[in-house]
């Protein structure tokens, strides 16, 4: 085991190793640069691995301000040190590419200095202890976030829509407010550690918390009806929509994962989750098919992913939303700082026509194949978990939608079959994954009702209906009702 100074150290190694990144590439230190680029992502996996064999989460506490039910101080366990990976390694990648990208920008050290306040923000609160100290950094996260999105102080455009995401992030702010009250008159501490353990709670009280809490999280994470403000934010530097969309976004998602033992308590905050994801996932994919803007599609697309991953947590399945952030994160990431690229592409393919090249599926493909086929069936006959319970349902629902539509635009049957076993296979096997390693986060088993039957029904209802609007795009587009709804996804709703 480490001792407590050494911890200290590390974790803030951890919180400062943007700035210190942020210092190497502006000064052009390129003996050490890439020992630094790499060192914070690692040191991070090979924690948050060390706290999962082990089982013991590293902290790190400050008695430094002498208030009753607070401790300040820094906690990774496997839950906070999965998304600061991961956060570190996109971030990194970045900076690096900032400094680039704006070669010929006069404020580029001042962005550089905001982008490495943005990611250590970020890293401070994903280390968070107490709920109070997770709050101010939240809002450290928006006001630097804010100063990246007004960079170009000429563009009144980007600055109108900075403004707008300046309010949605104080209307958040509001909401979890209240909800830090109402925690500290419920346990009378603002500790995340005090409520995997508590007994005896006020049921109304709790359900208020968790509302307000699920209301916070959906104004950061761009849900629907707070989902305007993120497509117009568009104008900004490449990196910003990178980092904006491959981390930031996915902090309403954490909050809620890393407080799952107040909402699965509750009868209907993670019920009306699972709507609000959903509706978001839905609205968000219409938006997208109708735009014309790459990085609005883009935008868009976020948005309805985050509804998706909402809509996981709602269900109760925060290892596969966890999985499911981190995916999104990644490619996010890439699509964004490889647009150029894809623009320069559709250029060229207007002029030489190239056509994509088919491929054969190779031995690995088979393979693949058949390994993951051989471990699902081991893990479903030798294990208690089950994909069809009453909450995830309609995951299952929409599984088998992607089935169907790969089955679809397969060259033949047999081709289309396997892909279908494959993708089946692996998305179970990333289920029992998920479950196994972050299995310490979920404390509670989360209540179920009568209410998921019919929120089931639903919501798999509205996801067949949008397959249906997918197959059918050709006949609906000659309707005067698909043409009016086209200019209303068009513009946002």
């Amino acid at each position: 085991m480490f001792s407590p100074q050494i911890i200290t150290v590390l974790l803030l190694i951890l919180v400062l190793s943007p700035l210190i990144l942020s210092y190497f590439v502006s000064a052009r230190i390129n003996y050490w640069s890439w020992f630094v680029i790499y060192f914070g992502p690692v040191l991070a996996l090979c924690l948050t691995i060390y706290s999962f064999i082990f089982n013991y989460p590293l902290k790190s506490e400050l008695n430094v301000v002498q208030i009753e039910g607070l401790t300040l101080g820094l906690h990774l366990d496997v839950l906070s040190g999965f998304v600061l990976s991961f956060v570190l390694t996109i971030g990194s990648v970045v900076l690096c590419f900032s400094y680039r990208y704006l070669e010929t920008d006069i404020n580029r050290k001042t962005f550089l200095s905001s982008l490495s306040y943005v990611l250590g923000s970020v890293s401070a609160m994903l280390l968070s202890n107490n709920f109070l100290q997770f709050f101010i950094f939240w809002v450290l996260t928006s006001f630097f976030l804010h100063k990246l999105l007004t960079h170009v102080p000429n563009d009144k455009e980007a600055i109108s829509s900075a403004r707008e995401k300046f309010w949605i992030s104080r209307l958040g702010d509001f909401f979890l407010i209240i909800a830090i009250i109402i925690y500290y008159v419920e346990f009378q501490t603002f500790s995340f550690l005090k409520i995997y353990d508590f007994n005896s709670v006020n049921s109304f009280r709790l359900e208020i918390l968790a509302l307000f809490l699920v209301l916070g999280a959906i104004t950061k994470s761009a849900q629907w009806p707070f989902h305007f403000w993120l497509p117009k934010t568009m104008n900004t530097p490449t990196p910003v929509s990178a980092i904006m969309h491959a981390g930031i976004i996915n902090s309403g998602g954490y909050l809620l994962i890393r407080m799952n033992p107040v909402l699965n308590q509750t009868h209907y905050s993670l019920a009306f989750l699972a709507v609000i994801g959903a509706v978001t996932a839905f609205l968000g994919v219409m938006m997208m098919w109708t735009q014309t803007d790459i990085k609005k599609s883009l935008a868009y697309s976020t948005i309805s992913q985050m509804g998706f991953m909402m809509l996981q947590i709602g269900v109760g399945a925060y290892g596969l939303a966890l999985l499911h952030m981190m995916g999104h994160a990644f490619y996010k990431a890439y699509s964004f700082l490889t647009i150029g690229q894809s623009v320069d592409y559709g250029r060229l393919n207007r002029i030489y026509n190239f056509r994509n090249k088919s491929y054969n599926i190779s031995l690995l493909f088979y393979g693949l194949i058949i390994l993951c086929s051989a471990t699902f069936y081991y893990l479903t006959l030798f294990s208690n978990k089950n994909l069809l319970d009453s909450k995830s349902l309609v995951l299952s629902g929409i599984l088998f939608l992607t089935l169907l539509q790969t089955l679809n635009l397969s060259k033949n049957w047999i081709y289309g079959t396997l892909n279908c076993l494959f993708i089946f296979s692996l998305y179970t096997l990333l289920y029992f994954l998920s479950d196994y390693l972050f299995s310490s986060i979920t404390y509670y088993e989360s209540n179920v009702s009568d209410l998921y039957v019919y929120l089931n029904v639903i919501l798999f209802t509205g996801f067949g209906l949008l397959f249906l609007i997918q197959k059918n795009l050709n006949y609906l587009s000659k309707s005067k009702i698909f043409n009016s709804l086209y200019v209303k996804m068009l513009n946002g709703i």
